[in-house]
């Protein structure tokens, strides 16, 4: 059997710039386990007012829209939440790509014992924190590579200057910008005028 090239195409997902919002759920059913990435939305200038109202709105009824949006090419499905004033995109897992214990070899959960289980919850309460401290998030692997290279710039050791002409220009990819307001108002909207 062969798939032409136009049949390939005809496949791919339509590059159209439209969020479709499928429906609005309650923010907490977005489990953390179908997250993939996380994109924080900014509005165009002209449509700020929009955008917050749509915060706002969100935030109030404590939901995230469901959608599905085209980037590079292919088709996500997003959960687009409102948190601390912006709106973010978090792009969803499939569900089948979801892997569940059982997938990843784990074995079935036995009683475990009394003895030991005390053991871990005050080994564990040694460690609470009231609060996540996002402070604490480092990459420590890339500021050891900063590091390393600030002392080699200093020292002017193994340091090459990059030509101006092989600097590559920055992408002019549609992608790039997308105006979020545009898109959700056409999905929402279908009529709503911000």
């Amino acid at each position: 059997m062969q798939i032409e090239d136009a049949e390939l195409e005809a496949l791919d997902p339509d590059r159209s710039r439209i969020i479709d919002l499928d429906s609005f759920v309650p923010s907490d059913e977005i489990d953390p386990t179908l997250i993939e990435n996380s994109y924080i939305l900014v509005p165009n200038p002209e449509t700020v007012t929009a955008y917050r109202l749509l915060v706002t709105s969100m935030s109030e009824a404590d939901r995230a829209g469901i959608a599905t949006f085209v980037m590079r090419g292919k088709s996500y499905v997003v959960g687009i939440m409102a948190r601390e004033g912006t709106l973010r995109a978090v792009t969803l897992r499939y569900h089948d790509e979801v892997r569940s214990p059982a997938d990843v070899g784990l074995p079935e959960l036995e009683t475990a014992d009394v003895e030991e289980v005390e053991r871990y919850r005050k080994a564990m309460k040694r460690l609470v924190a009231k609060k996540l401290d996002t402070s604490d998030l480092v990459d420590s692997a890339s500021q050891r590579l900063r590091d390393k290279a600030e002392k080699k710039l200093k020292k002017g050791r193994d340091v090459h200057k990059v030509a101006k002409d092989a600097v590559e220009p920055e992408s002019d990819d549609d992608d790039a910008a997308v105006d979020i307001m545009e898109l959700l108002r056409r999905s929402l909207g279908r009529g709503v005028e911000a």
